[in-house]
């Protein structure tokens, strides 16, 4: 009977997948699947919203089963664009799975997150390709490996402020019209930088995640709005200084704005970030001549910052949904900024100074700056990376030298395990009679997937869930 609950929406589904199947046969197959992506998801996000205690795991089960049967329809090719597999229509469901069971007391914040999933990416792909035809060639966007347009992320972030705007569900302690419509600008802008980057159908993941897991910040932002104009006036001499000194790109001046915003919102250390930050964008001056990384020696960009800084991300968004473990959350911030410090470091450093480097795996001897690679000099330097954080963390929180063992022990394991993970999994090229982490000829190896930004944000993740259970 609780199945039948949700056939208006089923019905919308079929009713899409029979309209984008007809736009296909007529020749329009990029409208056939952004009609569908609208649709469904829509009908999804409202299924979540309508969703009652009578009902929920009838949803639950429903969800299970259409994630089961289009991921396995992906698998099988069924979905494909320009050549490749289709993930992006098994990914949303997915995530709309995981975030109904783990906030089954949020349900209408989960809808407002894949409403804004449907329209804002649905009609900013269907501008963004429309202003192709008549806009030149500054308009696109060319981050990860999908091309992206800027009227397309302005069309996104208008449609996002619209959905927030119109939504009950923002919980803002004062609801003054200024509190409003300042929180909402940073969600719609926060949002559309987060789709720019996303590619390969992965938006369908990170747009509903961040749009969710913000939501919450709402409750706090009158700390960010009673500052005014010296938010704005930070904000800008940050980008100018970063910009001009080539520290951030662009991409990343945005993103660092992000996290230092989530952090200082829910009181979780700033300093650790800062201290990682203008370390390691001194110590990357020193190799700017070597061209072993495509992103050497480069302004870091989003990717980059996420990589570095998005698990403390992630601990900020968690210190607010669990506050009775704020204090393991705060020792996590300087666990995760000792490994970044002292993998950058150990990188940044080894290259610097002259002595052989070999692999991590098999002991041998490999080109400087290559990933896997391991020297004296640059190991040294890691453990100092650690120490510095560790450092820090003594004089800034309690836990005396417990917590200064341990901020250095998953510091440099850390920068261990990302040299593991580098060596095992990430791309190298033919350079020459050498290889290297940049080059147009990848070598034949199969298991060889990652970039430094990926095996960057993998290494620093498993250290933080080990130490976590470790400490537990």
């Amino acid at each position: 009977m609780f199945f039948f609950s949700y056939a208006p929406y089923w019905l919308i589904i079929l009713t899409s997948i029979a309209v984008s199947f007809l736009l296909y046969k007529l020749d329009k197959p990029f409208l056939s699947r952004k009609i569908l992506h609208i649709a469904s998801i829509s009908a999804c996000a409202l299924a979540t919203q309508v969703t009652t205690s009578e009902t929920y795991w009838s949803f639950v089960v429903q969800l299970f089963g259409a994630t089961t049967v289009l991921w396995f329809a992906v698998l099988k090719g069924v979905f494909k664009t320009n050549g490749r597999k289709s993930w992006g229509i098994a990914y949303f469901p997915s995530v709309l799975m995981v975030l109904v069971l783990l906030f089954p007391n949020r349900l209408m914040e989960v809808g407002l997150s894949f409403t804004i999933l449907a329209w804002s990416d649905g009609l900013s792909a269907i501008l963004g390709k429309v202003s192709n035809r008549f806009l030149p060639t500054w308009n696109q966007i060319n981050w990860g490996s999908d091309t992206k347009t800027v009227f397309g992320s302005v069309a996104f972030g208008i449609t996002t402020f619209i959905c927030l705007w119109c939504s009950d569900v923002l919980k803002l302690n004062n609801n003054d019209f200024g509190f409003k419509i300042t929180f909402v600008l940073f969600l719609s802008i926060s949002s559309a930088l987060v789709e720019m980057i996303s590619s390969k159908g992965r938006d369908n993941i990170w747009v509903p995640l961040w749009v969710f897991f913000c939501i919450p910040i709402a409750e706090h932002w009158n700390l960010i709005h009673d500052l005014g104009v010296w938010v704005v006036v930070a904000v800008v001499v940050f980008g100018l200084v970063t910009t001009a000194m080539k520290w951030l790109h662009i991409s990343g001046v945005f993103f660092a704005l992000i996290l230092g915003a989530l952090i200082l919102l829910k009181g979780l250390p700033i300093l650790p970030v800062l201290v990682f930050f203008t370390v390691g964008s001194l110590a990357s001056k020193l190799t700017k001549n070597n061209k072993s990384d495509e992103k050497q020696s480069k302004p870091r960009d989003a990717f980059q910052v996420i990589a570095n800084g998005g698990w403390v991300g992630g601990l900020a968004f968690l210190s607010g949904i669990y506050p009775d473990s704020f204090v393991v959350f705060e020792a996590l911030v300087y666990v995760s900024m000792s490994v970044a410090l002292s993998d950058t470091l150990s990188s940044e450093l080894g290259m610097f100074f002259k002595g052989t480097t070999w692999s991590i795996t098999t002991f041998k001897s490999l080109p400087k700056g290559v990933s896997g690679g391991v020297s004296f000099a640059g190991s040294l330097f890691g453990f100092f990376g650690a120490l510095i954080i560790a450092t820090l963390a003594l004089s800034q929180i309690s836990g005396g030298a417990s917590l200064f063992m341990k901020v250095v022990f998953w510091g440099f394991g850390g920068m261990l395990l990302d040299s593991v993970i580098g060596d095992l999994f990430q791309k190298r090229y033919k350079l020459g009679y050498k290889v290297s982490d940049v080059g147009e000829k990848k070598l034949n190896q199969k298991q060889r997937v990652l970039n430094n930004d990926q095996v960057n944000l993998i290494s620093n993740g498993v250290v933080l869930l080990a130490c976590f259970l470790f400490s537990l």
